[in-house]
């Protein structure tokens, strides 16, 4: 059918433009690593890096689409969000550390201001996550704690929540309390992989040792 065709066709070429790799000149808080090698690759030899896919860029727009159908309800249900879109690059210290991200919402609770974050993902994975030591095992979803964590201490915060969305209307929650030890060692990985990417401002610099797997 000629409307099948075409439906697809548009769906497609409205993705498409937005599949091209950029630099980065910042590191994006949603995907630190625990190897300063991997994060200096992505800062200086970005053109290397396979660009997203369409249907990830589709993924992406399920997941806003996912995360500000929950922001409404939190909002119907009575909760008060006092905060979303705050960028974290203001915060002095992680910008200092080349640290960019926008956090997506605040809410105050009982006086007490929680940062939650909103995450969705296929029903198989959500089933088998159900505290923070799944999420940890989970070589995907560990960076979703990293990002919590410095989160909590750049904007000097002391609990998050994650709210998780198996993309058919089903929540978890789980409660992240700021753990300064996780958050400071991720902070010196960062500093590592900055002091290697200096170097390469003048031209081709150096990189970390790489780190047992």
């Amino acid at each position: 059918m000629a409307l099948a065709t075409e439906i697809e066709k548009r769906r497609h070429d409205f993705y498409e433009p937005k599949t091209a790799p950029h630099a980065r000149r910042v590191h994006w808080s949603s995907d630190l690593s625990s190897c300063a090698r991997q994060m200096v690759y992505k800062r200086v030899m970005w053109e290397a890096l396979p660009p997203p896919t369409v249907a990830l860029q589709e993924r992406f727009a399920a997941g806003n689409a996912v995360e500000d159908r929950i922001g409404k309800e939190l909002v119907a249900l009575g909760f008060e969000v006092v905060a979303s879109g705050t960028s974290l690059n203001k915060n002095a210290r992680m910008e200092r550390y080349g640290i960019s991200a926008r956090l997506e919402r605040v809410m105050k609770f009982k006086g007490k201001y929680i940062l939650i974050e909103i995450k969705s993902m296929q029903p198989f994975v959500w089933k088998k996550i159900n505290s923070l030591e799944d999420m940890e095992k989970d070589k995907f979803l560990r960076r979703y704690l990293r990002q919590m964590q410095i989160y909590l201490l750049g904007f000097e915060m002391e609990q998050g929540l994650f709210i998780f969305d198996d993309c058919m209307g089903h929540w978890k929650t789980l409660p992240v309390n700021l753990d300064y030890d996780y958050s400071e060692s991720i902070l010196k990985t960062v500093e590592l992989a900055n002091q290697h990417i200096d170097s390469w401002k003048q031209g081709p610099g150096t990189l970390p040792d790489r780190i047992v797997y």
